[in-house]
Parts: C-alpha cells; sequence; structure tokens
C-alpha cells in the first residue's frame, strides 16, 4: 500500500469516528431536552387534581422516556461502532507508518544511488582526464619527430554532424583500402580502425582523436613505421601534421 493510499484510509476512518460522535453529541442534546420535558410535565402532574389530565401527563412521560431509552441504546450503538473504528484507525496509522518509512528508504536510497552515480561520474570524469593526459604523452612515441597542436586534437567537444560521419566513414574506408593493398599490419589493426566509424556516432570528436591514437599505439606500435602510423592519423582526422611539426 502506497503512502498515499494509506493516508486516504486514515482519512475515512477518522472522519467516521467524527461524524458519529457528533451523532451522540446530537443524541444527548436530545435525550438533555426530554428530560426537562419530564421535569415539567412531573411538575404538571403534581399540581393537577383531574384524574384525566393526569393519565395523560403520565403518558406523555412514559412516551419521553422510551424514546430516551431508544436514544441511549443508538448512543451504546455509536460507542460500539467508535471503538470498532478506532481500532481500524490504529491498524490504519500503523500501516501509514510503514508506507512512510519504505517510501522514505526509497527515497533514501534514490539518493544515495544519486550520489553514487555523481561520485562514481566524478572518478570516470578523472580516470578520462588521466587516460587524455597518458594518450597526449603517448603521442612522442606514437609519431616521433611529428608533433601534434594539443589545441586542434583535443579541444573539440563538439559530436561529428550527420555528414561528418558519413565523410569520417569514406575516409576510414579509404585508409582501409590503402592498408589492404600495400599489406600493412595484421587484420586486427584492419578491424579496430573499422570499428571506429561505429563509434564516431557515439562520442565528441575530442575523444574520437583519442580513441584513434590509443588503437594505433595498442595494435599499430611494432607493425606499421611511425611514418604509417601518422599518415593514418593524418588522413582519418584530416589534420596536417606537416604544418605542425615543432620541437
Amino acid at each position: 500500500m502506497s503512502t498515499k493510499s494509506a493516508q486516504d484510509q486514515v482519512n475515512r476512518i477518522g472522519e467516521k469516528i467524527t461524524s458519529k460522535k457528533k451523532k451522540i453529541v446530537q443524541h444527548q442534546q436530545s435525550k438533555s431536552s426530554n428530560n426537562t420535558k419530564i421535569i415539567r410535565l412531573q411538575e404538571r402532574l403534581a399540581r393537577t387534581k383531574s384524574e384525566a389530565t393526569r393519565k395523560s401527563i403520565i403518558r406523555q412521560i412514559q412516551s419521553i422516556e422510551k424514546k430516551n431509552g431508544n436514544i441511549s441504546n443508538k448512543i451504546v450503538a455509536l460507542n460500539k461502532d467508535i471503538d470498532t473504528l478506532q481500532k481500524r484507525l490504529s491498524n490504519a496509522s500503523e500501516s501509514l507508518r510503514k508506507a512512510t518509512e519504505r517510501e522514505l528508504k526509497k527515497q533514501q536510497k534514490i539518493e544515495l544511488d544519486f550520489l553514487n552515480k555523481k561520485q562514481q561520474a566524478n572518478r570516470n570524469e578523472l580516470t578520462h582526464y588521466q587516460s587524455v593526459t597518458a594518450e597526449i604523452k603517448k603521442q612522442q612515441v606514437l609519431f616521433g619527430t611529428y608533433k601534434i597542436d594539443n589545441s586542434q586534437a583535443f579541444q573539440d567537444k563538439k559530436d561529428f554532424s550527420i555528414s561528418e560521419i558519413v565523410d569520417l566513414s569514406q575516409r576510414i574506408d579509404d585508409v582501409l583500402a590503402h592498408i589492404e593493398k600495400l599489406g600493412m599490419g595484421q587484420e586486427v589493426i584492419f578491424n579496430e580502425i573499422d570499428s571506429l566509424k561505429e563509434k564516431s556516432r557515439k562520442i565528441s570528436k575530442k575523444d574520437f582523436n583519442l580513441l584513434l591514437i590509443g588503437q594505433l599505439v595498442s595494435f599499430g606500435s611494432g607493425l606499421l613505421t611511425q611514418e604509417q602510423l601518422a599518415s593514418i592519423f593524418q588522413q582519418i582526422t584530416q589534420m596536417n601534421l606537416t604544418k605542425l611539426i615543432g620541437e
């Protein structure tokens, strides 16, 4: 049961109890009014000497006493109903307490999960930063005397547009065809570079450049020359490394 449902049930039972208590007050007021009438009739009875009048007054008193008896029975029944409702209210209140406790724990779990995800995101961001730093350092190993302008290769955080993805895929296909034609490297290099076409749809240009360097370093070192690796990077990214050479 949800907190709202439990609260609604508590409210409904509470309203019934309040309604029955109001009826008891009304019955008690009616009974009090009847008792006042009886007292007045008894006073008349004491003063009258007419037998017929006395009998009439006695019948009126008896009728009112009978009404009071019925009222008393109704009050007893209402009190019994209230006792039953009080027990139901106690159970409903306990259900509300448990539902509130469950929802509080659920909310606390949501907040804790959010904090954990936020902390994980922070850790991922730190890991990514460390990865970027490491990949930039690998440039010297990858390209030897070539030097990449970090502001060009690693500062563009925008995603590829549809047209850029199409052009990039064509350039990758051209590079793969060239690799296959010259027999450079092994099949694993071919597959890793080919997988970049799909990945370019999901990552930024900056991350793409880093991923490309990582794959060339991981799968190309020892199989391709630095010139060949630099050429692949240049053809895919369209960056003119000859203009970026600097010591």
